[in-house]
């Protein structure tokens, strides 16, 4: 389901912790699933200002396990120029 409305247009939006493991070996799987079939454009921190300590607004340990299965240029690109496209309205160039 998750693909078709992706080839419709649908953008989908990542949480870092389910791609470095703190929510599980089973969620870090699925993670990395979603990365290789290239179904994920957004890497995003999930940080709250009442629980920043919790869920701290790191991007770094996502961006480096994202690069392992898209390289490097990427997943760099998933936590900066993509964002930010997506904020100007302009529509993005899927992988």
């Amino acid at each position: 389901m998750l693909s078709e409305l992706v080839r419709e247009g649908a953008l989908v939006q990542m949480t870092a912790m389910s791609l470095t493991g703190e929510f599980g070996k089973g969620i870090r799987r699925c993670a990395e699933d979603l990365l290789e079939q290239g179904l994920v454009h957004i890497i995003a921190s999930d940080a709250h200002k009442h629980n920043s300590t919790v869920r701290p607004p790191i991007l770094s340990k996502a961006v480096e396990a994202a690069a392992t299965i898209i390289g490097d240029e990427d997943a760099f690109k998933m936590v900066t120029s993509i964002p930010q496209t997506v904020i100007e309205g302009r529509r993005i160039e899927k992988r």
